[in-house]
């Protein structure tokens, strides 16, 4: 089970929240523009946008119409500060994988335990059974 929170708020001297290419930005609220309709091209509300170009982004004027609308969300942010100096809660989650590959976890359990969906097919076919969950139990 979950346990809210996850581990301890990172506060401190000298900490900042991540910020990593690609990433949503923690220290910045995340505004909701699909939960709007687009005063720029029309989309509906929780449809994506469209552009003449075939570009896939979201568009300014539907951006600051839910903001207007209030439909902004702070980010929930897992703080990885150390347990012990050098050893951190992600880096026992490396640990872990290393764990499961070991006892021959099947990827789609590996994937689900480490919370992360597996891509392609068989993220598509591939299912986490009771069986599996019971298994990985009882070698863990």
């Amino acid at each position: 089970m979950p346990v809210t929170p996850a581990w301890p708020a990172a506060i401190g001297p000298g900490w900042s929240p991540p910020v990593v290419s690609g990433l949503p930005r923690y220290d910045q609220p995340i505004v909701d523009a699909r939960a709007v309709d687009c005063p720029r091209c029309g989309a509906a509300a929780g449809k994506a946008c469209t552009s003449p170009s075939g570009g896939r982004h979201t568009h300014g004027p539907r951006i600051a119409a839910a903001r207007t609308a209030g439909h902004v969300r702070e980010l929930e942010l897992a703080s990885w500060l150390p347990i012990n100096p050098g050893l951190t809660p992600h880096e026992l989650r490396h640990s872990h994988r290393v764990w499961l590959d070991e006892i021959g976890t099947p990827a789609i359990l590996t994937h689900d335990r480490l919370g992360h969906s597996m891509p392609g097919i068989g993220g598509t076919y591939a299912h986490v059974s009771p069986l599996m969950r019971d298994q990985l139990r009882a070698r863990l």
